[in-house]
């Protein structure tokens, strides 16, 4: 709790993203500091619904989730390809989200990204 409350002393904005279920993650935020009970505009949201929300993750090429582009650069070089770059399908959802998210629960690793 006392390491929360020093990063956002410091102006760092904590976030927990995490497997657990929403209301154990919420919970548990709540114990160590990082949702104030207070802030009325705390979002808490599942890693699937956020993703939904987003719209995932797509090429910036291709503008779909999964394509031919080399994702590293071993390959890009065999293919004489630039590596994909990724970016978000609804950027204007994320940033009216991202501020106010504080958990995101019932995450997969791809969520962490």
């Amino acid at each position: 709790k006392e390491a929360v409350a020093q990063c956002k002393r410091a102006g760092i904005k904590v976030r927990m993203v995490t497997g657990d279920n929403i209301d154990t993650a919420r919970a548990i935020a709540r114990d160590c500091g990082i949702i104030d009970p207070t802030d009325d505009f705390s979002i808490t949201m599942e890693g699937p619904k956020f993703m939904q929300e987003i719209g995932g993750v797509i090429c910036v090429k291709c503008k779909t989730k999964i394509c031919d582009c080399p994702k590293d650069q071993i390959s890009a070089e065999r293919q004489r390809k630039k590596i994909r770059e990724d970016t978000l399908k609804n950027m204007d959802r994320f940033n009216e989200i991202v501020d106010h998210l504080d958990v995101l629960a019932r995450s997969r690793p791809e969520d962490k990204y």
